[in-house]
């Protein structure tokens, strides 16, 4: 769908100030692996513009806007959350037992991404495919607008996270600045 998105930027609406600095939304890195697979080599901005191209928003606060920063466990607060925990009942989108094959983490053992809905790792609710494990995603919740330096929260876990990465509540290391990329980050939208 990426690919469909980077066929059809004719209309797409300005972007926000603090994402001037970014000229375009083509992956800056040669890694896309087919349509199956997730979008990666994007940046925050990219990820923005392409869940506003689909007619949703990057995963933010409920009700709208961004995530405050700090908010990162608040399924009242964060979309991405509150979907992954399934509104915080769940410490993994599948239940509260961690379970070595459900997620495309480093004990499932693929060692590199898959293609969307390979392994069983579904929920917090019923139809939401790999909200743990597999790429990490951009979530609008950043330390400032002010552009490219701003950090950023990524979510979700990795192929090469470990279980406690692959929890609901986990952030990804350090956050990230808005301008990086990644061939482990890609897109998560929600409902606008």
């Amino acid at each position: 769908m990426y690919a469909e998105f980077l066929a059809d930027l004719d209309g797409l609406a300005p972007q926000p100030d603090y994402c001037a600095w970014n000229e375009t939304f083509e992956p800056e890195l040669d890694v896309m692996g087919g349509p199956e697979f997730p979008a990666v080599g994007i940046d925050f901005c990219d990820a923005r513009a392409y869940c506003e191209w689909a007619g949703k928003r990057l995963c933010g606060k409920i009700g709208g806007g961004a995530t405050a920063y700090d908010a990162y466990a608040d399924a009242s607060e964060s979309q991405w959350f509150a979907a992954c925990s399934a509104e915080g009942s769940r410490l993994f989108p599948y239940g509260d037992e961690y379970d070595a094959m459900r997620c495309n983490g480093v004990d499932y053992g693929a060692g590199s991404l898959l293609p969307v809905g390979t392994s069983e790792c579904e929920g917090g609710f019923d139809g939401i495919f790999n909200m743990s494990g597999n790429a990490a995603e951009w979530e609008d919740a950043c330390t400032g607008t002010d552009g490219s330096t701003d950090r950023c929260r990524v979510r979700g876990g990795l192929y090469s996270s470990a279980e406690t990465g692959l929890r609901c509540d986990s952030i990804q290391g350090l956050p990230v600045f808005r301008d990086f990329i990644s061939t482990v980050i890609s897109i998560r939208c929600c409902a606008p």
